[in-house]
């Protein structure tokens, strides 16, 4: 009994269905101009994503490991448990370590580092995860409803 087997996937592959292909025009043309509202929430955006790098930099630096490893290591990790993890590595090693820093109390200001770093992801998430009404030239931020007790 000859059977032909149809090798053919049933769906297509990610690249065949999402052909993006220039149209020559200009991205203002495509999204509209830019706005000073916008800009900004793209500016938290960026810079949150700079601080991340640098953090997970200071713990790959600390962990003495090379970059390829370090960020197959820290990628797995949120955020705050990155600055959970800086923290707890700075603890371990300012008694034989001394860390550059203008200031005279280096865990002073380290803890208050880390707190300005915990601020900034409240701050990040805050915007970023909320919905805004423009009306008229008033923008004004919507509390999203608040999560269901799960039993």
């Amino acid at each position: 009994m000859d059977t032909e087997f149809n090798n053919d996937l049933p769906w297509k592959a990610p690249v065949e269905m999402y052909r993006f292909e220039r149209n020559h025009c200009a991205f203002k043309q495509v999204v509209g101009g830019a706005d000073e509202f916008n800009d900004s929430i793209g500016k938290i955006s960026l810079n949150f994503s700079y601080l991340q790098e640098v953090v997970s930099s200071c713990i790959i630096k600390l962990i003495k490991t090379n970059k390829k490893l370090g960020m197959i290591i820290v990628s797995e990790l949120s955020f705050k448990n990155k600055l959970n993890l800086l923290g707890s590595m700075f603890q371990y090693y300012t008694p034989t370590y001394e860390f550059n820093s203008l200031f005279d109390n280096q865990n002073e200001t380290f803890d208050e580092l880390l707190k300005a770093c915990f601020k900034c992801e409240e701050f990040r998430n805050q915007i970023l995860h909320s919905s805004f009404d423009h009306t008229n030239k008033d923008i004004v931020r919507k509390k999203p409803p608040p999560k269901r007790n799960r039993a």
